[in-house]
């Protein structure tokens, strides 16, 4: 799957194998409103995993969103699960902690809210 261009200086592609991102079909059994909160829970789970094996993870929705797709996707999974994602892990490169405001700056607290509360 290619990468997003952002512009800039083109990067060196790597051909190493270790360092190169698998593409999943996430889904689950079923389409409805309780199928769909179960995958929530799961996809919660894998992206967790995935951060502590200290993988990226890019999330997908448009090919779920095309039915035509959709049916190709659920075709490649010999139609066992009804996808709901498309996933794509890999190892990234460490970049620098990005500048962050305070969260006084950016929250507001209404005293009443917090009036007789131990503090």
């Amino acid at each position: 799957m290619p990468r997003r261009d952002f512009g800039g200086p083109e990067l060196a592609v790597t051909h190493d194998p270790t360092r190169s991102p698998a593409v999943a079909v996430f889904g689950v059994h079923g389409d409805h409103a309780a199928d769909e909160v179960r995958a929530g829970m799961v996809l919660q789970h894998l992206l967790l995993l995935a951060a502590d094996l200290g993988l990226a993870a890019a999330m997908y929705s448009q090919p779920i969103e095309v039915p035509a797709v959709r049916e190709q996707l659920r075709r490649a999974v010999h139609r066992l699960y009804d996808p709901q994602l498309v996933l794509r892990f890999g190892y990234a490169p460490a970049i620098g902690a990005t500048n962050r405001r305070p969260v006084a700056d950016v929250i507001e607290v209404d005293p009443a809210l917090t009036a007789g509360r131990a503090g």
